[in-house]
């Protein structure tokens, strides 16, 4: 009987020990993945802030980031100026209306596609883009070709 118990307390303890290196495997792998999202964030961040077209996020119509460019292109010195800001407050005021619209449609990033002018499903990607006017910080009119997609933020 003493010999029976202290085997089922064997497997017991190696049961616990298994489980526990199972756990510290899993959190080490959890801390990899974490990593490697967080230096992917980066790259692609790093990509956004160098290109040279315009880009900005929003959500619930407030300006969540800018790159360079659009600060550029809105005459703002810093990109960070715009953020908090209402998202079409730069808008043309006869084309705010059909802006809104489109912000608040966005199409998703599935549908654009990303080898060429035909998304992914099938249709002209460039039915996406759209012209309109925007009035930057210094006054002046700006047309721009734009589009909005829809991304996880």
């Amino acid at each position: 009987v003493a010999t029976v118990g202290a085997r089922w307390a064997l497997g017991a303890q190696a049961r616990l020990h298994a489980r526990l290196v199972e756990q510290a495997a899993e959190r080490e792998r959890a801390e990899a993945r974490g990593v490697a999202l967080a230096e992917s964030a980066t790259r692609y961040r790093g990509i956004v802030e160098a290109s040279p077209d315009a880009t900005f996020l929003h959500r619930d119509g407030r300006v969540l980031y800018v790159n360079a460019a659009c600060a550029l292109l809105l005459g703002v010195d810093r990109a960070a100026a715009l953020v908090g800001r209402a998202a079409l407050e730069f808008v043309h005021p006869d084309q705010r209306a059909e802006a809104a619209r489109r912000l608040a449609h966005g199409t998703h990033a599935a549908d654009v596609g990303i080898a060429g002018p035909i998304g992914a499903d099938g249709r002209d990607a460039r039915d996406t883009w759209w012209e309109f006017a925007l009035v930057g910080a210094d006054g002046r009119m700006r047309v721009v070709e734009a589009a909005s997609v829809t991304v996880a933020w």
